[in-house]
């Protein structure tokens, strides 16, 4: 509604950005999501953000509210199969 035409852009558009981790199968997927929890989640420590390596488990890792945080800090995350992120997306847009 508040637009305003200018020389570089003539009408308005969206441009959305969600982390997004996919593998062959939701399994692997959220195997390798959790190097991006453990960043998040040494982030939110003030501990240093070295890439680390994916984890079978965060369990022991994080405390059920970093848990929460780390989940609420990664918002529209999407993480899963090929398929299951298609389908997220087309929710999404």
């Amino acid at each position: 509604n508040h637009f305003k035409p200018s020389a570089v852009l003539d009408k308005p558009y969206v441009m959305l950005g969600v982390p997004l981790v996919a593998a062959d199968t939701d399994e692997h997927a959220e195997y390798l999501a959790t190097s991006v929890y453990q960043r998040i989640l040494a982030l939110m420590r003030g501990q240093s953000l070295v890439q680390r390596a994916p984890v079978k488990t965060m369990d022991g890792l994080w405390l059920p509210h970093e848990k929460e945080a780390v989940m609420s800090f990664l918002g529209l995350a999407m993480v899963g199969s090929p398929e299951k992120i298609r389908a997220k997306l087309e929710v999404l847009v």
